[in-house]
């Protein structure tokens, strides 16, 4: 009889504990989101900016991929809104926030992971997911202010030239946001931070030059010579 109260006692116990997990588990799941929401994204964007040190310490902890991808989505949607309005370009404004809702995160997180094996080979000690989410934390308001330099076309003739310089600007930016990023996800040196993008980024673009090369020669060899010359003089 003794052995079947037992029994039967942890039966119950059992059973309380199913009960509380399950009382417990949506309050976590809400938890991890708890923040993000509008009013929370948009500050957090802002001290991105203008605190990116700060930032990164404060956030390091609260990666997350899903997080991540939810502000690259809204960052991809409003860049697409932002740039149709400003260049008048209703086609974007109609097809573009869907399309860059998803390609962003995309692009991020692909680049993320090509950084990130770079970082490895260079001796990082850091996780994916937490490069990604700081990633994501910085390169989201960057985004919106690439959208905003596109009012610079409504100068007549040089307006591009202007916008141009602004987005240039912009990305050694958002590579200096990103290199301290890198140096405190993976614990390493300012050197070897920016040879984690440096290195992919000058691979990419031989890559890129070698192609178009090849292209160029293709279609060298397919032109006859006299029309060359005729063209040329």
């Amino acid at each position: 009889m003794a052995k079947a109260r037992k029994a039967s006692k942890k039966r119950v116990a059992r059973r309380g504990h199913k009960r509380a997990a399950k009382k417990l588990a949506p309050k976590a799941a809400k938890g991890a989101f708890s923040d993000m929401n509008f009013v929370g994204i948009f500050e957090l964007w802002k001290a991105a900016l203008i605190k990116p040190e700060k930032i990164i310490s404060d956030q390091a902890s609260k990666a997350g991929y899903a997080k991540g991808v939810l502000m690259l989505c809204l960052a991809g949607a409003l860049y697409a809104v932002i740039s149709a309005v400003l260049t008048a370009n209703f086609f974007v404004l109609a097809l573009g926030p869907a399309m860059f809702a998803v390609m962003v995160p995309l692009v991020v997180l692909v680049g993320a992971a090509v950084v990130f094996a770079f970082a490895k080979i260079l001796g990082g000690n850091g996780g994916l997911r937490e490069q990604f989410y700081l990633s994501a934390v910085l390169l989201s308001p960057i985004i919106l202010l690439m959208a905003c330099a596109k009012v610079l076309y409504i100068i007549p003739i040089i307006g591009f030239l202007f916008e141009a310089a602004v987005v240039f600007v912009i990305e050694v930016y958002a590579l200096y946001q990103i290199t301290l990023a890198l140096r405190s996800v993976h614990d390493f040196s300012t050197i070897r931070a920016i040879l984690s993008w440096f290195l992919p980024l000058l691979i990419v673009t031989i890559i890129v030059l070698v192609f178009a090369l090849i292209v160029v020669a293709a279609i060298l060899a397919l032109v006859p010579a006299a029309v060359l010359v005729g063209v040329l003089s």
